[in-house]
Formats: structure tokens, sequence, C-alpha cells
């Protein structure tokens, strides 16, 4: 904000040739050159949001499934629907198609390999989908045959180490075998609830099923858990113990409704209830018993939730969804949770509070599906960077959401300037926000709630810089301001009361930035300004009085950049200014003469980034420049800030995203509001960079911070499919899937062709890139 080798997503690959191209072998390379994150300094997300906009066929999700393929595939209420990361294939059912869904409302999946997936209806039975043959097979209750299925309500499926097909409906247990190889035709096996048999099923109504890594199955009903126990006689039946809530034991479950079933990779058994969570243990003599969740950092009442699905994301965190509470994460650890839930003011957060479904697929990343705010999608459990942002909620964010500052002091205290919202202080280990506003009565606030400018001087004042209220200098220990504001009458106040860049050098001197009134050496001891102005008469002057960064070299070189005016080198002993202006007839002069942010790098490069002209490397022997544009690789010609990491790496805040920059390879990897970015627009002056590292930048919608090592690349290689095969613009339907196609032959007729491709990796899809070639065509 100011005051072809690669294509990327979804691809549609086309020939017009002539050539007679008997065979078409396609080969493409997918190239993993996005980032991702592994990020241990905090839990805070952003959550994707997918609705009916992106092609999602309802917003109620009650299930989801990843096939062996790597296709995402999403029950609704209105169908099953298939992603591939950029479209959705939505599966009906078809009055007149037998084979077609026998229901749109899906209540359960299971992948079950080889192209199969299984699908559980809401009074329709069950479905047995072949991708292969991209058809469906019924199987249904009939009430006059009791070797079909006990109801046609389907909750859940599962798949036995056996290959057995358990589905839980109901009314009742059912376990399928095939009774031919081509699998058409099932035996079923009921198991139902019987009063007078202590050894059957607790409840009929079944909920939610599991098998452990030991091979017991576990069955969650109405009205309490149940464990099977087989009998080393395959022929005979199995018995269930059953565990229930007691009024009288807090070692029992918490409650009986027991809608979801979860062994983490530490093999605990979580049990979600309506009231809450519970954790299997054994005792000493092999006992089993309960812990109900109770985390260390809140009380009981707040963990009474109810609770329908739960997964576990790849740093060991348990996620449970809740009917109404939003998402739980719980570090069983430190045993502690968040809470994540809706926030309007924030398009990050979670769409909804009602969540039926929760899904880890196998790059990673976890899939949310809600009731009614349809599906969301957390990469790799943690969003890229923290994102704070202006919360609904007073006194627990910054109270605006455009930010020109920040500034962390020596005791951690992060302190933020914002457009209209004063200064604002954060202590984020007690995450307590204060406020610093104008007072129109009282002269020692803050003079102007437009915080351009924060730096912080030997003694420990704070000085701040505002857009219409001068300078003030900020006692903590008082918590008063006192402020230096321009008068025409004295000519030695402060030059402009609209400041852009504030600047304390090794000599203690604070020096100010005006815009439009040029550069100003501050004397605390006089309270006198000096002031340095353009004269268009005199060459040695600042080049232009609109000044956004002033910057003091290791060498000890003072420079000036201006908006409008160029670079400048500042001679603090003569009082003179050499300027560096561009020049389009000259290919090493300075790109542009807007220069936001100036960094000299640990080599001693000094680089400069500019409002329109990209990223301009200074060689101050010779007093040439080189740069680097959006056709090098920068998202963006506007560039805000630069921090550097300790890898040398250069960080760079734009008007499209954050660019990491690496000087020796001469890369760039970009990162846009997909990753978690406040937005991909940035605002001037809004970077720093803490003692221990972390990194902060800021924007319209709030700031980033992160520590740069702990950003990874992703290392997940997807498969690459073909999804759309079309000659002369028509797409041809073939008698397979065309992801299990391998070759397709043309005749010399078939001169204009195409097809569409995916890579079915979801981090980032709009930033998958590929490389493709035409054999024989392309060199």
């Amino acid at each position: 904000m100011r005051a072809g080798l690669y294509n990327n997503c979804r691809k549609k690959y086309k020939n017009f040739s002539r050539l007679i191209i008997p065979r078409l072998f396609c080969f493409i390379l997918f190239l993993m050159m996005f980032p991702s994150t592994l990020r241990a300094q905090s839990t805070d997300m952003i959550f994707e949001q997918i609705f009916l906009d992106r092609g999602l066929s309802q917003s109620i999700v009650k299930c989801i499934c990843q096939d062996e393929k790597g296709f995402m595939f999403f029950g609704t209420e209105d169908g099953l629907n298939k992603f591939d990361g950029y479209a959705f294939t939505v599966l009906k059912h078809n009055p007149r198609n037998s084979n077609s869904l026998s229901y749109n409302d899906i209540t359960a999946l299971l992948a079950a390999g080889n192209g199969i997936i299984w699908v559980g209806t809401f009074n329709a039975g069950l479905n047995r989908y072949d991708q292969l043959s991209e058809s469906f097979i019924r199987i249904q209750h009939d009430p006059h045959d009791s070797s079909t299925l006990s109801h046609n309500n389907i909750t859940a499926i599962l798949q036995d180490k056996t290959g057995a097909i358990w589905v839980g409906t109901e009314n009742g247990l059912n376990q399928l075998k095939p009774l031919d190889e081509k699998q058409v035709k099932y035996s079923i096996s009921r198991y139902m609830s019987n009063p007078s048999h202590a050894g059957s099923l607790s409840n009929n109504h079944i909920l939610s099923l599991l098998e452990d890594r030991s091979g017991t199955i576990w069955v969650g009903t109405a009205d309490g858990l149940n464990k099977m126990i087989r009998d080393s006689n395959p022929q005979e039946p199995p018995s269930f113990l059953h565990y229930k809530r007691s009024e009288n034991n807090n070692e029992s479950l918490n409650g009986n409704m027991v809608r979801a079933i979860f062994q983490d990779s530490q093999d605990r058994l979580w049990i979600g209830t309506e009231n809450g969570i519970n954790i299997r243990a054994t005792g000493k003599n092999g006992g089993e018993y309960f812990i109900r969740y109770q985390s260390n950092n809140t009380d009981n009442r707040n963990s009474m939730w109810d609770v329908y699905a739960f997964s576990e994301d790849l740093k060991g965190n348990i996620w449970a969804g809740t009917n109404g509470s939003g998402l739980i994460l719980i570090d069983p650890k430190i045993i502690e949770h968040e809470i994540y839930t809706n926030d309007t003011q924030n398009p990050g957060s979670l769409s909804y509070n009602e969540i039926r479904s929760i899904f880890r697929d196998r790059s990673g990343i976890m899939w949310i599906g809600t009731y009614g705010g349809g599906i969301n999608k957390v990469t790799r459990g943690a969003k890229q960077f923290v994102h704070y942002y202006k919360r609904s909620e007073s006194h627990r964010s910054i109270n605006n959401s455009i930010i020109w500052c920040l500034y962390e002091d020596k005791n951690g205290i992060l302190w933020i300037g914002t457009h209209g919202g004063g200064l604002n202080r954060l202590d984020r280990r007690t995450k307590k926000y204060s406020y610093f506003v104008h007072d129109p009565g009282d002269p020692s606030s803050i003079s102007n709630n437009m915080v351009r400018n924060i730096v912080e001087d030997s003694k420990g004042y704070l000085w701040i810089g505002t857009n219409g209220g001068g300078l003030n200098r900020f006692d903590r220990n008082t918590g008063t301001f006192r402020s230096y504001t321009h008068s025409p009458k004295n000519p030695a106040s402060i030059a402009r009361d609209e400041i852009r860049a504030l600047y304390i050098d090794r000599a203690g001197v604070l020096w100010i930035g005006t815009y439009g009134s040029g550069l100003d050496k501050f004397d605390p001891l006089t309270g006198k300004f000096i002031h340095y102005r353009n004269d268009p008469d005199n060459p040695k002057s600042i080049s232009n009085d609109f000044v956004r960064v002033i910057f003091e070299d290791r060498q000890g070189t003072f420079w000036i950049g201006t908006e409008g005016g160029g670079l400048n080198k500042f001679d603090k002993e003569s009082n003179t200014f050499t300027a560096y202006n561009s020049d389009h007839s000259k290919k090493d002069a300075l790109s542009n003469d807007y220069i936001f942010t100036i960094h000299e790098d640990k080599n001693g490069i000094l680089w400069l980034g500019t409002f329109g002209g990209g990223l301009n490397k200074f060689n101050r022997e010779t007093g040439k420049f080189s740069y680097y544009t959006t056709e090098d690789g920068l998202p963006s010609d506007a560039i805000y800030g630069i921090l550097e990491d300790d890898s040398g790496n250069l960080w760079m805040s734009t008007n499209n995203g954050l660019s990491k920059f690496n000087p020796g390879a001469e890369k760039f990897i970009n990162f846009n509001q997909n990753d978690g970015l406040q937005g991909n627009e940035f605002n001037g002056g809004s970077y720093f960079k803490s003692a221990r590292g972390e990194m902060f930048f800021g924007g319209i919608n709030g700031f980033n911070s992160f520590f740069p090592s702990n950003v990874e690349a992703n290392r997940y290689i997807p498969p690459v499919v073909i999804t759309s095969f079309e000659k002369f613009n028509k797409e041809v339907k073939l008698d397979r899937p065309l992801s299990d196609i391998k070759e397709i032959v043309l005749s010399h007729n078939d001169y204009v062709f195409s097809f569409e491709f995916a890579s079915l990796d979801y981090t980032a899809p709009e930033k998958n890139k590929y490389m493709y070639k035409m054999e024989g065509l392309d060199r």
C-alpha cells in the first residue's frame, strides 16, 4: 500500500501441429516450487474456505476420504464430490440409471483401494463405486430378506485388516464379504442389540467404527462404546464388551453418544461423546478405564463439547470437531488446547462452528467438513505465518487493520503503529493489548492516531512519528507523550507534522524524514530542529523533500531514500547531498526514483526497494546499479520493506505478497495470502526484525510474524494425472478414467487436440508448476 517454460494452475496443453503423430507420449514433471511450513512456535493457523463458488455441490460436508491416486472425495447432502485441487466432479443419483448413486445425501465414505470407494447414504443404502467403470453397485436393505443390510441409513463404514467391510447403520452393524471375484454380490452378516444377550451390541444405532492396530474393532453407538471380541472360530459370531457412562464413576465415559473413535500415532484411543472427550487407558492389572479430557488451561465446563470427529496432524496434535463449539486443537504433550471458531472479521477463520468430518491427506493437509460452511483446508496443520488482525472482540487484538510500523523493544514488548487506532502495545507472553490514542483534552496523550514510525533511544524513550501530529516522545514509565509539532512562527520547530521516517544514528542523533519538507535533525537538549530542504538552485541540496527512508551503513555513510527524487548520499560534515537518479538511457542507473526501503546485507551490499522499479543492487564503489523486477521472479515491482535472515536471504514485502530472495542463486520464492499472509498488499515502512531473528511485516489487514528458519519447502511429491482430453475442442469420453490410461493413439486427422492435467497436492494448487514436452516436436 503506497499512502515460458513453467506454467501454473490447472493446465491445458494444446497442439495445433499438422504433423502425423501416431502416438502421443506426454511426460509431465511436477516441480515443487512453492513453500510450506513446519513451524513449532505457534499453533495459530489460517483456514482456506472452499464453498459452492469453487464447484462444491453443497455446503454440508459429512465425510471425507482420499483414494490411492490422491483424489479427494467429499460427501455432501447433494452428491459425491471428487476434487483434483482445481475443480470438482460431482456424482449424483440419476433415476434413469440404475448404476448411478442411490441417493445424493452422503453420510459415510471409505476408500478401499483398487479404485473402489464405498459410499453410504441417508436411507438409500450402501454404494460400491468402481472408478474404473465409473459405475455404482447398490447394496440395500430389504425388509423381507434377512441376508440384506439391516437398515438403509448408513452411518459408518470400515475396512478391516482382512479386507472385510463393516457397515454401521441406524439399526445394527453389518459385515460384508464378497461372493464372487467381480465383487458384485456379497454375503451379509448382521449384528444387533439383544437385551437378553449380554454379549450383543449395546445399541443398534451405530455412530462410529474403528479398527485399532491390534485388530480390535470398536463400535460407537447411541448408547455407549462396544469392544468387539472375535471368537477363534471364524464361524462363531463375535461378542461385545460395553462401556457406558456411570454417574458415580469418573473413570467411565463422560457420555453415551459415541460419535467419534480415533487411534493416534501413540496408540491412544480417543472417544468423542456429547459431553466431551475421553482417552482410553489400561491399569496395571490390564483393566480398562477412561480419562476424561480436561485441559490444564481451562475448567471442566469448557471441555464439555459435543464431539463429531477426530484426526491427528503431522506434529501429533489432536483435532476434534464439535457441534457448535468449533475446532479443538489439543497438544497431548502438555495437555492444553486451543479453540478455533468462526470470526466474521477474519476471512481466514473457520467458516462454520459445526464440524462433521476431519481428514488428514497423505501430504499432511488437514480437511474439515462443516455442517453448512463447506470445506476448510489447513495446509500441513499450521499456517505459514502468524497473522495478527483486528478481531471482533475488544481488547483481544490490534484495534485497527492498517499497520504502518512495528517495533519490539528490549523487554520483548511489541509496539504497533496503526492507521487511526493510535499506538498499540502487545505483551505476547500474556497476550494482553493496550492502546494509546489521542485525547483532545489531554496534552500528554499521543498527538495523532496515525502512527507511522517507532524508534527507541538509549535512554529508553520511544519516539513516535505521526501523520499530522508531528513527533512524539513516549515515556513508558509514566505512559505520557510529549509532542513536537510544526509552528509557522518558530523556524526551529519541526519542519512538518507529516512524518515518514525516523532514524537514530550511531551517535544517538535523531533524524526525521518529513513528507514534503525534507530532512530534519533534532537536538533534544535544545528541542530545536535543523532543516535540510531541497533547493532547486543548489545541486548539493537534498534532491526531494518527500523523505521515505533514512539509513546509516556500517561505514558511517548516510543514505536518504526519497519519493520521486531517487537516492541521496548525505555528507554530515559538509551538509551536502549527492543524488542518484533513474536514467532510462543507462542500464546501470537506478531503476526508479521512488525509494521506500534501504538495506545493507552481511556482505556490505546495499539493496534498495523501489515503488515501481523492483529491487536494486547498488555498487557504492562504481556508483552503478543492477536490478531485479517481476521479469526475474519478483511478485511485484513495488517493494516496501527488506529484511535479511541468518542465511543471507532477503525477505521483501511488496504489493503482491512476500518474497524470499537468495542473492547468490538469484532465485525468488514468493508467498501470498493463501500461505497465511495478512493479505497480498503490504505497507511502506511496516517491517522489523527482532533481536531473536523474528520478522514482522505489516499491511492492510494486520501483520505477520515468523522465524525464517522455520519456513521450509514442501517435500511432498504428488502424482500428476490427466484429467481431460479433447479433440477439436470437444471432450472425448473414453472407456476408462483418464487417470488410468497410459497411452492414447491418434491418427493424422487428429491434428488439433488438447488435454488437462493436475498434480494431486492441495497445498497451494495455484502455485503448482509443471514442465511438459512433446517428444519429436519439443526440444
